[in-house]
């Protein structure tokens, strides 16, 4: 038995993106075949602070990293465009905010 905490910084629309993905796979982190997946949702994810000069501070210092759950979605369209889940246009998330994180997590340039 044992449990997984971690502390990250993210944007609002990352952390909103996170909780419509529900859930992100670890792998067998705890031990072989612990094979874990986490749940992303609002009992799960919890914001610690939003004040911009600590979260810059603690980068800085290197006490915190970006996010970590961030999709594998590699693949990409020939046009270049992301390949994002159709999950974040169901949720209401517009062609600006797909972009935006497509970028953020380095799905396209």
């Amino acid at each position: 038995m044992g449990s997984l905490t971690k502390t990250f910084h993210c944007t609002a629309l990352e952390l909103r993106a996170l909780k419509v993905l529900g859930s992100h796979y670890f792998g067998e982190v705890l031990g072989k075949h612990s094979d874990i997946v986490g749940t992303l949702s609002d009992e799960t994810l919890r914001v610690v602070t939003d004040d911009a000069a600590f979260i810059d501070r603690a980068i800085e210092l290197g006490l915190i990293k970006g996010c970590p759950f961030v999709p594998d979605y590699s693949d990409q369209d020939a046009d270049g465009t992301s390949a994002a889940p159709g999950c974040f246009y169901n949720a209401g998330f517009t062609d600006a905010d797909v972009r935006s994180l497509s970028v953020a997590w380095g799905f396209i340039r």
